[in-house]
């Protein structure tokens, strides 16, 4: 399975980021596809849908994504993060958006350390990766802790 390609922002999907109440970054195997929704509560702008690429890296105890992209893989992952303006990291993102930028959802399952592994919690992390000449910009945006089978952790393998 390929993982899906970003698209080059337009100056219209910045100003919809930009101008959004959130931004919702999801990523299903299943249909293929890996987006950043930005919505507004008032009518004035359209939800605009942008297409971003993936990389997911985790879930080091089971079998690694970096290792062995399957087809149970494949169909099982889903990943789903919202982020707010008020988030001072989301924000440095936005400020630094240029036409022609492409954005990768960075995601990261289950980064256990002994201190969390012996607690029974583990982190799922999102990191957004904004492409353009030269090195890549990487940006920490979201850390969620939780429990392995909790349902609304941020990297979820269906069975």
């Amino acid at each position: 399975m390929e993982f899906p390609k970003a698209a080059a922002l337009t100056a219209e999907d910045i100003s919809a980021l930009v101008s959004s109440d959130a931004v919702t970054f999801l990523f299903d195997a299943r249909a293929g596809t890996a987006v950043a929704r930005a919505t507004k509560t008032c009518e004035e702008l359209d939800n605009r849908t942008i297409a971003c690429g993936v990389e997911i890296v985790g879930f080091q105890l089971e079998r690694p994504f970096d290792v062995e992209w399957n087809e149970h893989a494949a169909v099982t992952t889903v990943c789903r993060a919202r982020l707010f303006q008020s988030d001072l990291s989301w924000s440095t993102v936005l400020n630094l958006l240029r036409p022609g930028d492409r954005l990768t959802q960075r995601w990261l399952a289950d980064a256990r350390n002994d201190t969390l592994h012996d607690t029974g919690l583990t982190v799922d992390e999102l990191a957004i990766e904004v492409g353009r000449s030269g090195p890549p910009l990487v940006f920490h945006v979201l850390r969620h802790v939780t429990t392995p089978d909790d349902p609304c952790r941020l990297v979820l393998r269906r069975t």
